[in-house]
């Protein structure tokens, strides 16, 4: 009788150990300025982002949030992208931000956090707005799409701009649904 051999089989030979892959997100794209208590003035709330880069910024899919445990986050449409030196104003189209203080943050599609401001209240109409050197101020007079204007420099008829001026203007595609929009 013939006895059995052991037949070779196929066995996975360990391979390397999987590494979470993360995304590699451009860096300069920062929010310049917010609106969170449209009133008069201003029909919807609004988050002014700031490419501060080289390079132009693809942000489709990214995320307009109010911070952990806020609202359901709004997400930026395809095609929408800021030219480096360029301002993009994105409209809420319904109210993410809290009138009596909130954080707003404009989040990469992976969920990462791209940058953040924590805001007190705000008046009618008045936006929270990022000077030169980074501090932040409430402003009677808003700027979206454009460089901001801290008070003290607003009083100077020879200061320059508080923010760096715009090389160009970026505007999103249009979208159906969408309220991401340029103002001038």
């Amino acid at each position: 009788p013939r006895t059995p051999t052991a037949t070779p089989t196929a066995t996975v030979a360990p391979g390397a150990t999987p590494t979470a892959t993360y995304a590699s997100w451009p860096g300069g794209v920062t929010i310049s300025e917010l609106l969170a208590n449209p009133r008069t003035v201003f029909a919807e709330e609004w988050v002014e982002l700031f490419n501060g880069g080289d390079a132009a910024v693809d942000i489709s899919g990214w995320k307009i949030a109010d911070g952990p445990g806020g609202g359901a986050a709004y997400t930026i449409p395809e095609g929408s992208s800021i030219a480096p030196g360029a301002y993009l104003v994105i409209s809420l189209p319904s109210a993410l931000l809290n009138n009596s203080g909130d954080t707003a943050q404009p989040l990469h599609p992976d969920g990462s956090l791209a940058d953040t401001a924590d805001f007190g209240s705000s008046g009618a109409d008045e936006s929270y707005s990022r000077a030169g050197d980074g501090s932040w101020y409430s402003s009677a007079q808003p700027s979206p799409g454009a460089p901001n204007q801290p008070p003290e420099a607003a009083r100077s008829d020879t200061s320059p701009a508080a923010s760096p001026a715009p090389a160009a203007r970026s505007t999103p595609a249009p979208a159906s649904g969408s309220s991401a929009a340029m103002n001038s």
